[in-house]
């Protein structure tokens, strides 16, 4: 059996085989397997690993469920071939973080001000997806990484950025609002069904 780990190339050889995009249509350089093969193909992956993997996972689906078709294809060809890493930032993951950020609409953009965590650092070939409060309602926003201010350890591997009056682009903002709880099994894939017929 192979086991993957994060320090031997492996992400190089996850691109190849199509594991940094599972959820992803064919059509943008993906797998589209469902749950069951996911989980299945989690088993191989140290713990190390499945964190990154898992974390680029919840981008991509973030922006499959939730961005443009535009957004589509921008981002997704370049996800699932490991061009980018998606990475997962968080309004709030422990309180003691103190993690806030809120984003004002401006003529050309988004103005965000606040903190925010990762899990891991960000670098020029990340992909982050953060989440913000806009016009007091919860939206998730797509960024480079080389667009983030440097972040500072806090603490169990987790990255505080602090955003002070950062501009960021407008055409970061999802398509649509984050649910307010994940979908169940059978309502994931019904919406994965829909969406991709429309978009095929």
């Amino acid at each position: 059996m192979v086991v993957f780990t994060a320090s031997n190339g492996s992400l190089d050889i996850a691109a190849d085989l199509g594991l940094l995009a599972l959820s992803v249509p064919t059509r943008f350089g993906g797998l589209f397997v469902d749950r069951d093969t996911r989980g299945l193909v989690n088993r191989l992956l140290t713990n190390e690993l499945l964190y990154i993997i898992s974390s680029h996972q919840l981008v991509c689906d973030e922006i499959y469920m939730h961005g443009t078709y535009a957004q589509y294809d921008v981002h997704l060809p370049r996800l699932a071939a490991g061009k980018r890493i998606g990475i997962r930032a968080s309004l709030v993951m422990d309180p003691s973080l103190q993690s806030s950020l809120c984003a004002e609409k401006c003529e050309d953009g988004f103005l965000f001000t606040g903190n925010t965590v990762a899990r891991g650092s960000v670098n020029d070939c990340s992909l982050v997806s953060m989440t913000a409060m806009l016009e007091r309602r919860v939206r998730s926003f797509i960024v480079e990484g080389s667009l983030l201010p440097k972040g500072h350890k806090v603490k169990r591997g987790w990255i505080l950025y602090e955003l002070r009056q950062h501009f960021i682009g407008q055409n970061t903002l999802l398509g649509g609002l984050l649910p307010s709880a994940p979908p169940s099994n059978e309502k994931w894939e019904a919406i994965r069904w829909r969406t991709d017929q429309s978009v095929s």
